[in-house]
């Protein structure tokens, strides 16, 4: 499988929210985790069907994602038609309401299901950097064919193998306890240190968080850099001057 069957094509414009979905929706094991509540779920004898278990369960995440309380998560089932997709909802003639979703977060606390779920949240989240990594590096006409990490959980779990097998990139790690292995990673953490985390004394931590980005497009596009000969890191890949525009339009 490809990295653009896997969903990595930029031709079409979408909002971040669902990018972040769609990247979910590659990275979280759902058939692993429905086959751990599957056995615990009640089995309605009369009376309408109960909801299936992956849209009570793409609910819960979608809860756990966005801070969503039981009633705000019904309203905005009915309101955002991105949740009722994600969720598999075809339609608003029949939604969850606030007691099925609060039944089912029981159903996961009483049988200890819960932490279980969210055990792994680390290498979800080491897998969706990849994702998100992929598709831009896409936008700048970059094939990723190799990737290197260290030695931690998140890179050498199961997960992430398993999504690194499937978009047919290979993947190195580090020697432990010898930084000098990535040293080119080492060096820029350095920069970042020096000349954005402590170079100034931010307000807040917010404050600085939120300068982060313009000094990562200034590192990328505008300061020389010895080892290139003095040019940004961009021309690298054959563009010169300025990406105001190419990151703005």
């Amino acid at each position: 499988m490809t990295q653009q069957e896997l969903g990595l094509n930029l031709s079409t414009r979408r909002t971040r929210k669902a990018v972040f979905l769609d990247e979910m929706n590659l990275v979280v094991p759902w058939t692993e985790l429905l086959s751990l509540i599957a056995p615990h779920a009640p089995r309605a004898k009369t009376g309408r069907p109960p909801f299936e278990l992956v849209t009570m369960l793409r609910i819960h995440f979608l809860q756990q994602w966005f801070g969503l309380s039981d009633l705000a998560m019904e309203e905005a089932l009915f309101e955002t038609t991105l949740y009722r997709e994600f969720a598999g909802l075809s339609s608003v003639e029949r939604i969850p309401d606030r007691v099925s979703i609060l039944r089912f977060r029981h159903l996961l606390e009483e049988h200890q299901l819960a932490p279980q779920i969210l055990a792994d949240e680390t290498a979800t989240s080491a897998c969706a950097f990849v994702l998100a990594a992929l598709r831009y590096y896409r936008s700048l006409g970059v094939e990723v064919e190799q990737i290197m990490t260290d030695n931690g959980s998140a890179y050498t779990s199961r997960r992430f193998a398993r999504l690194l097998r499937r978009l047919g990139i290979r993947h190195a790690r580090t020697r432990p306890y010898t930084p000098r292995t990535n040293g080119k990673a080492e060096r820029f953490i350095q920069t970042l240190l020096r000349e954005w985390a402590y170079a100034f004394v931010y307000p807040s931590s917010a404050h600085r968080t939120e300068e982060l980005q313009p000094w990562m497009y200034h590192y990328n596009f505008h300061r020389p850099h010895s080892a290139v000969a003095h040019k940004p890191p961009i021309t690298r890949l054959g563009f010169e001057g300025n990406n105001v525009v190419r990151n703005y339009t």
